[in-house]
């Protein structure tokens, strides 16, 4: 109704600004009058065809479709403006609502000349200081004919998506124990990967026979023990608590996300290592109404950030052992399961952590509370 309304007025408006010339030069008698309505009459007809020429010239686009960007780190948001016409645009101003990621009033905000067929790209600053999945645009267009006589409003169908990440931490995530041969450098003699050489030693008493490099061996005149080098694999799942009823009352959301922050690491330090991981949660994801189960796989880092982004806290005062003994199953024999969770579960997890699968390694992390 709204559209409609001002649709009418601005009919009526250039009805109005053509008629009065025109009954002017038909009907009112003067030649002076008559030459300056004519006057008028051509100026408004020249302006009305050099607003709807530029009104169906202006193209404004996002460059980027999604960005993505860790809490609390600035990011660019970039649009391509362009004047498609062979008339110049005197004064155009773009509004791209860039909402709660705004750092200033003006973010987003601008006012531009462009000359014929040009195109320029305008780039401003936002902030994301909440996990989640925002939105910049659409952009709004605002731009009139050179006297102002016809001014148009215009809004871009093109969005641009924003992911914020949980934020970078600090903790400090090492694999030392795992299966032999994958791809961490061990200095374990036991994860000794026979496939992949690494050099000689002399021989000491007690090597294996199948261990001596007998080419070396008759070069020299003495016997020499092939070393290999240590590596071993570590596929992980995580197990993210965020049941904000067990955590401490004071300050229990920044607990809760300082334990998502702790989870996107360990993620990022197994794709760093190339081990398989795999995450769930007991939190809830708005887009699909329950809670995220992820089978440990490789390259899903990208997943698995974009889950802990959209992840929201619950709660529920209710241990949930069917998703964490599920959990703990799907964890590969001789991976490292990470629980990430509140102080108070410290003492059940660990009789769970020795009862359950005593083959896997298990790592807690516990806020409102420490590491072991």
């Amino acid at each position: 109704m709204t559209n409609r309304k001002k649709t009418v007025s601005a009919g009526s408006k250039t009805a109005a600004l053509l008629l009065l010339p025109a009954i002017i030069l038909l009907f009112v008698p003067g030649t002076i009058l008559q030459y300056a309505a004519a006057f008028f009459f051509i100026l408004i007809s020249v302006s009305l065809a050099y607003s709807r020429i530029i009104r169906s010239s202006i193209v404004v686009n996002h460059t980027m479709d999604e960005l993505r960007s860790p809490r609390f780190e600035f990011l660019e948001i970039k649009l391509r403006i362009e004047n498609r016409s062979f008339l110049p645009v005197f004064s155009l101003y773009i509004d791209d609502k860039p909402g709660i990621l705004s750092i200033s009033a003006d973010s987003g905000r601008a006012l531009f000349h462009l000359r014929k067929r040009e195109s320029i790209l305008f780039t401003y600053t936002v902030n994301g200081n909440t996990r989640g999945e925002y939105y910049a645009g659409p952009a709004k267009i605002r731009g009139s004919d050179p006297l102002g006589f016809f001014p148009f409003t215009l809004q871009s169908n093109s969005l641009c998506r924003i992911i914020i990440y949980p934020a970078k931490s600090d903790e400090q995530i090492f694999f030392t124990k795992g299966i032999p041969q994958g791809s961490i450098p061990v200095k374990n003699a036991l994860y000794e990967d026979t496939s992949v050489y690494r050099s000689v030693r002399d021989y000491v008493n007690g090597d294996e026979i199948k261990r001596i490099n007998w080419k070396a061996s008759a070069r020299f005149g003495k016997l020499f023990t092939n070393e290999y080098l240590a590596t071993l694999s570590s596929p992980c799942f995580i197990y993210l608590d965020v049941d904000i009823s067990y955590y401490p009352e004071h300050h229990r959301y920044d607990h809760a996300e300082h334990a998502v922050e702790a989870a996107a690491h360990i993620a990022k330090t197994a794709a760093v290592m190339r081990q398989q991981c795999g995450l769930a949660s007991n939190g809830i994801l708005a887009t699909q109404l329950s809670a995220p189960y992820l089978s440990p796989k490789s390259s899903q880092l990208g997943v698995i950030l974009d889950t802990l982004a959209l992840l929201q806290v619950c709660r529920k005062e209710e241990e949930d052992s069917v998703l964490f003994e599920k959990c703990i199953t799907a964890c590969p024999s001789g991976g490292s399961f990470f629980y990430l969770g509140p102080e108070s579960k410290k003492d059940v997890i660990k009789i769970k952590s020795k009862t359950l699968r005593p083959s896997l390694n298990f790592y807690s992390f516990f806020f409102g509370g420490g590491y072991e």
